[in-house]
């Protein structure tokens, strides 16, 4: 299925995915009828994988890299057509658009080329324990998340790309591994799905909200793929399997209650199209909590932080224009395809 990255538009929504050996165009149509249309499939140069891609913002810029080269494209949606105006002779582990400018991450350097001249800026690390983790920016800030390794502990920073500074946030245990820039703070969660929050105004941490994920949240087998902001207080985490409403204006519960998803079971025995729009129900997740704050009490303390148990198979969800994108994929169709195994082991009487 691949990797996704969305971009809205006036009328409709870019979907870029990423597959190991091209990367595919997708059209959202803003109709409510769930339509999607490829509107081009671009192949890698050479024999190596894509590790990582990008669309800009207004959707006319598409990028990716393999082990060798990093490559930018101009995409025309009125012809339908693809020009290569870019090579460059470094792959890039993360590729970033921002309002003005294209951010590519590579193992011990960033860097950053402005959309309207191309002029190269080439910010670089000598730390061999270091590991940049991605780049998050909104329209005044560009921030690359830097970790380095000290024995056991991960000190983390954050490095302002608009005026190469950096500002060490704290020093954590377990490694930052997904993360979610919305306004003026910047969400994320350790590979324990701990949930860590920054003020990037103050670039301090944020107590109140930081290492307060319910305890066995903590423990759960799903990791986090990935953060969904619904409103500047209210959030979606998703894992392969799941999905957890965050509501910021309430307190975290101890311990995250479990709800199995029966919709999404019913719809994993039918279910025809593997990438569609989906999920109204988890809209209303968010949505039906908006009066919690006049009602708190202990069963609507309950709702925040629930893990959603599905049955089918996450791959990326995003909010667009009032909706929820999610791209799902159900393997059981996948090995219900697949040939009989050559062997097959019995345990058991």
């Amino acid at each position: 299925m691949g990797l996704f990255k969305l971009v809205d538009l006036k009328n409709s929504t870019y979907i870029l995915q990423q597959q190991s050996n091209k990367i595919c165009l997708w059209e959202v149509f803003d109709d409510n009828k769930s339509d999607l249309k490829l509107l081009l499939e671009l192949n890698s140069k050479g024999d190596s994988n894509i590790i990582s891609s990008g669309i800009s913002l207004n959707g006319e810029l598409i990028a990716y890299s393999n082990i060798e080269e990093t490559h930018i494209f101009k995409y025309s949606r009125e012809n339908n057509s693809i020009k290569r105006i870019k090579t460059l002779k470094d792959q890039s582990r993360f590729i970033h658009f921002n309002h003005k400018e294209v951010i590519l991450v590579n193992n011990k350097s960033i860097l950053i080329i402005n959309l309207s001249t191309y002029e190269e800026n080439k910010i670089s690390f000598d730390s061999s324990a270091l590991i940049l983790s991605s780049v998050y920016s909104n329209e005044l800030n560009a921030l690359a998340l830097i970790q380095v390794k000290d024995k056991s502990k991960y000190h983390v920073s954050l490095f302002d790309l608009n005026n190469n500074s950096e500002t060490i946030i704290s020093t954590l245990t377990n490694q930052i591994t997904r993360g979610k820039f919305i306004n003026e703070r910047l969400f994320l969660f350790d590979c324990y799905n701990n949930l860590w929050v920054y003020c990037t105004k103050t670039m301090s941490l944020d107590n109140k909200l930081s290492n307060s994920s319910p305890l066995n949240f903590q423990k759960w087998y799903n990791k986090i793929l990935g953060i969904v902001k619904i409103s500047d207080d209210k959030l979606i985490a998703y894992t392969d399997y799941n999905f957890i409403p965050i509501n910021l204006n309430l307190t975290f519960p101890k311990q995250s209650c479990i709800e199995r998803d029966i919709i999404s079971r019913n719809k994993a025995k039918s279910i025809e199209v593997n990438q569609k729009l989906y999920h109204d129900e988890v809209l209303n997740t968010i949505n039906n909590s908006k009066n919690l704050l006049d009602k708190e009490n202990d069963e609507n303390l309950q709702k925040n932080f629930k893990i959603m148990t599905k049955f089918i198979s996450n791959v990326f969800m995003e909010y667009s224009k009032d909706k929820v994108i999610v791209i799902e994929v159900d393997w059981s169709k996948i090995l219900n395809k697949m040939e009989n195994p050559i062997v097959k082991h019995k345990y058991g009487k």
